[in-house]
């Protein structure tokens, strides 16, 4: 099983470091998902997604060697069952095994999640912010408080030297969910850069302009969307007439879900 060796790490991997076990004889089948971006010229070598494997291997030894890196949790894709270890994914087949590998876990293998969690982590985190909650305290708290409905990313300094604290959502939560738990009115999505590869909610209050960060206390919530904004069947969203610099796109029939939230404190005083 050495040929596995470059794809137990967690790390995101390059396609050719894929393709390279093509043609080992063990291989039966192989596809790779290779990320992509339509706003720039193909690199020469991209990172891959995801791939997944059929291989003529002994299955029980693999889990043995992908155990001794993860603990083992079984989950289900559509009919299929399949063992999570790590960013992996093993089920046996009658001639081994099927190996999947995920850069980001899919939703099919995250927890269940009750709304009620959803809801609680958010009342948690409009109660932090309204009361002005001291930088660590609310790390510490939204940490403690986030449970299954993601977690709390690492620190991101700013070049004012305060940080913002973002939570990753999963699975995501539905605009409307956020909306309901923040009182945000008249939601909008608009594009966080000419490229349209990263979307924010909006919201204003009857007769404001629209805010990118709605503020509540001295901190501001910024949500960010899992991909551009989407109505049901795919179907793309008319847009509204330009806010200010901003394109903007109705938050109301958009099953795009929020996949991220950055909360920003307040910056320093200048000097």
């Amino acid at each position: 099983m050495n040929w596995l060796e470059p794809v137990l790490g967690d790390r995101a991997l390059v396609v050719s470091t894929i393709e390279a076990l093509r043609e080992r004889p063990e291989v039966e089948r192989l596809e790779i998902r290779r990320l992509s971006d339509p706003f720039h010229a193909p690199v020469r070598d991209p990172w891959a997604i995801s791939f997944e494997a059929e291989l003529a291997i002994d299955h029980a030894a693999l889990a043995r060697r992908l155990a001794e890196k993860h603990p083992p949790r079984a989950v289900r894709r559509g009919d299929e069952d399949f063992v999570e270890y790590g960013k992996h994914y093993l089920a046996a087949t009658p001639r081994g095994a099927k190996l999947l590998w995920f850069w980001k876990q899919p939703e099919w293998a995250m927890p269940a999640l009750a709304e009620a969690e959803v809801d609680h982590f958010l009342a948690v985190l409009l109660d932090r912010m309204v009361t002005d909650s001291a930088e660590s305290e609310m790390r510490e708290v939204l940490t403690a408080a986030v449970g299954t409905c993601g977690r709390v990313l690492r620190a991101n300094p700013t070049s004012g030297g305060w940080e913002w604290i973002e939570i990753e959502l999963t699975p995501p939560i539905a605009i409307a969910t956020l909306a309901r738990a923040f009182r945000l009115e008249n939601v909008g999505l608009t594009p966080a850069d000419s490229h349209h590869s990263t979307w924010y909610v909006m919201a204003r209050a009857a007769g404001e302009r629209y805010h990118t960060k709605p503020e509540h206390g001295r901190w501001t919530l910024r949500a960010i969307l899992e991909g551009s904004p989407r109505g049901e069947n795919n179907a793309r969203l008319p847009a509204l007439e330009h806010a200010g610099q901003f394109l903007l796109f109705p938050g109301e029939g958009c099953v795009t879900r929020i996949a991220k939230l950055e909360v920003c404190p307040p910056p320093p005083p200048l000097a």
